[in-house]
């Protein structure tokens, strides 16, 4: 993050004009001393740098006269680096009651509510409970603890109020610089990209995520909108690459891996649906099989021990869970993804590339992806009771819900 700070009297410009040249809606005055935060500059000839004015301390555009960008006269000011430490904030938007529970406010004695009016809070920690965050309050500005009738720790409708990291609403996929880079519009080096190509993004810097998908090196993704519902965009587009390691994905402000695996829930429901054959025999359609479904390299006669069937297992899963990250396009969760590879697991890769469950999905239709799951129950042409099964387990695990009734 960066800061710059005026030596002298000066003008913020709407352009490398003259200040004197220019129309009050096009100038705006900066004293001497006074320190901005700033998202993005560069030097752009005439003694002049572009700046791109960053969030105030409570998490706030800067833009005078609803203006972001602006030019100054280089001489005139110093930008300068600001050690970048994560800041969270509760946005309060709403006249609104802060709880001891998730009871409704009715129901609650008096010492156990309080009515709140909107305002930016810092926070030391949150958890995301269905319907209502739980914040921890933080220290005001002079260090001291934030509490409301003696307590630091409060329930608030979710509805109510948004959780900001560096300035930025964090409920769903954001996606957080870890070290001043470059977005571009390709996969090649910045040096090699014209200007129009490529925009710089400071460290700290949190922007709002509607779609992501590793490239090799590479995260390509989607700006989502900002808390005032506005598109994020920059030199009109709003999809980009970025470095992998220049990035770090947040779900709900907490770090999401990129490299998702099969969870405990998936490997659970593949483990009870494949079964457990230490000796190699023939599946429904007679394909040879043996472990846990493993049908690569399996010859009749073969025998192995529970060890190499976890092996067989965990090498499969290496293979299916690639498939499932190259052919889906939108986020997905823990046990949407482990179900996923539970059904590609099952299928194989050309099931799930070519199925209207993957267009669905990738039509960001999570529902209707799921619903289509409860199609897959054949073999040799006839429906069978255990795929019915296993289907409905899939499908329960992908939407959050019971799935070991199915079990």
């Amino acid at each position: 993050m960066y800061a710059v700070k005026f030596k002298i009297d000066t003008w913020l410009k709407a352009s490398t004009a003259q200040g004197s040249e220019l129309s009050n809606n096009e100038r705006e005055f900066a004293s001497a001393g006074t320190v901005l935060p700033v998202s993005s500059y560069e030097s752009v000839g005439n003694n002049h740098l572009r700046l791109r004015l960053g969030r105030d301390a409570e998490g706030r555009q800067i833009q005078p006269q609803g203006r972001i960008e602006w030019y100054v006269y280089e001489p005139a000011a110093d930008v300068f680096r600001v050690p970048v430490v994560d800041a969270y904030r509760i946005e309060i938007n709403n006249s609104t009651w802060l709880k001891q529970s998730t009871a409704q406010s009715s129901s609650l004695s008096a010492d156990q509510k309080y009515l709140i009016a909107p305002v930016t809070l810092p926070i030391s920690g949150f958890l995301i409970e269905d319907s209502h965050l739980k914040v921890t309050f933080g220290k005001d500005a002079n260090g001291q603890q934030i509490h409301f009738l003696g307590r630091n720790t409060w329930y608030v409708y979710k509805l109510h109020a948004d959780i900001l990291l560096n300035g930025t609403p964090i409920y769903g996929y954001t996606l957080k610089v870890k070290t001043d880079t470059w977005l571009k519009q390709n996969e090649k080096q910045a040096i090699d990209l014209p200007d129009s190509d490529k925009y710089f993004a400071p460290e700290g810097t949190v922007f709002p995520v509607s779609g992501f998908q590793p490239i090799r090196f590479h995260v390509r993704f989607t700006f989502g909108k900002d808390g005032q519902d506005n598109q994020v965009q920059f030199q009109g587009f709003n999809t980009w690459y970025i470095y992998g390691t220049h990035a770090l994905l947040l779900h709900n402000g907490k770090p999401y891996s990129l490299e998702q695996v099969t969870n405990e829930k998936g490997l659970r429901l593949i483990k009870t649906f494949e079964g457990l054959r230490l000796s190699a025999y023939q599946d429904a359609v007679g394909v040879w099989t043996i472990g846990y479904g493993t049908t690569t390299g399996v010859y009749p006669g073969m025998v192995i021990t529970v060890a190499q069937a976890e092996e067989f297992l965990r090498r499969d899963l290496q293979r299916f869970e690639a498939a499932v990250r190259q052919f889906v396009k939108v986020p997905l969760n823990a046990d949407q993804f482990s179900a996923l590879v539970a059904f590609t697991y099952n299928l194989g890769e050309g099931a799930l590339a070519s199925s209207t469950l993957l267009s669905k999905l990738n039509g960001s239709a999570y529902v209707g992806a799921a619903d289509e799951l409860l199609n897959w129950v054949h073999a040799g042409g006839r429906v069978l009771a255990g795929l019915v099964r296993r289907r409905n387990a899939e499908r329960a695990l992908f939407l959050g819900e019971d799935f070991m009734a199915f079990l």
